[in-house]
């Protein structure tokens, strides 16, 4: 289970990723993205999160990829 300062950070990471998609801003929301990605991580690496919240986080950035891929929005800094 996660701490409630942990689950806060990466619910408001998502939160802006997720406006912004309901918004149909794909540049914004991508870049959102990435921030969450990197909030994801950096608790990751800080050993905050635990390895079965590690998974269900895991596949919600991979459905998030997915759709970035699918709407032909940004991956990787390029324009596809």
């Amino acid at each position: 289970m996660l701490k409630k300062d942990v689950k806060e950070a990466i619910e408001m990471a998502e939160f802006d990723l997720q406006l912004n998609l309901e918004n149909n801003y794909r540049e914004d929301a991508y870049r959102d993205f990435l921030h969450y990605v990197t909030v994801v991580k950096e608790l990751r690496d800080a050993g905050k999160i635990p390895p079965k919240d590690m998974k269900k986080l895991e596949t919600k950035i991979s459905d998030y990829q997915e759709y970035f891929v699918e709407c032909g929005s940004y991956v990787r800094g390029k324009r596809e």
